[in-house]
């Protein structure tokens, strides 16, 4: 647990109680807030806490953590070796955007399934997508049928991106894929070759 991202009260008797935290469970992060604060489980007053939670809980991504930190000027190495690890993700691209779509409640599937139904209901839904991803992530169309060669070729990239890859049969859409396509990585693959 972050004890630097941890704020505490006196109740009533004069104990300390969490009143904010950051914490790392189970490899994902979340923020804790005290929602009520005359919690009688917690010596604050008499609520019973029965029509309401006595935290409120939001879960984290690691942008988000590593965010934080550098706003409280907390160091990196003041974190367990597990956080420090699962916080070294942050910032790899294809991490970034699996977590945004995991913390949507989607999977990687459902949400190339969503794609291929708006296809076949005639309705381009990248801007939807551009939308949810808040402009962090760069989208590009792919069809093979109408653009030949590889996609990578069509679209000169600096930064990562998303292609969504439309496959189609007689006008048809069939099938969608996301690729991640990232020079950086594409770069390290032909440095280790």
């Amino acid at each position: 647990m972050l004890e630097k991202l941890e704020k505490k009260i006196r109740n009533q008797e004069g104990e300390e109680i969490v009143e904010y935290r950051v914490r790392f469970e189970d490899g994902e992060w979340f923020e804790e807030e005290l929602n009520c604060y005359s919690s009688a489980n917690f010596g604050l007053g008499t609520c019973e806490c029965n029509s309401h939670d006595t935290y409120k809980e939001r879960r984290l991504s690691r942008r988000e953590v590593a965010e934080l930190l550098k706003e409280k000027g907390i160091e990196i190495s003041a974190l367990s070796e597990t956080e420090r690890e699962d916080l070294a993700k942050a910032g790899v691209f294809k991490e970034d955007v699996e977590e945004k779509i995991e913390l949507a409640g989607l999977t990687w599937d459902e949400l190339e399934d969503w794609l291929l139904t708006s296809y076949k209901l005639g309705m381009n839904p990248l801007p939807a997508l551009r939308e949810f991803f808040n402009a962090e992530v760069r989208f590009a169309y792919w069809n093979p049928r109408i653009y030949f060669g590889d996609a990578s070729v069509w679209v000169s990239a600096e930064k990562p991106f998303l292609v969504c890859v439309l496959k189609t049969e007689e006008r048809n859409p069939v099938e969608v894929e996301l690729e991640i396509v990232d020079p950086d990585e594409e770069e390290r693959r032909e440095s280790c070759a």
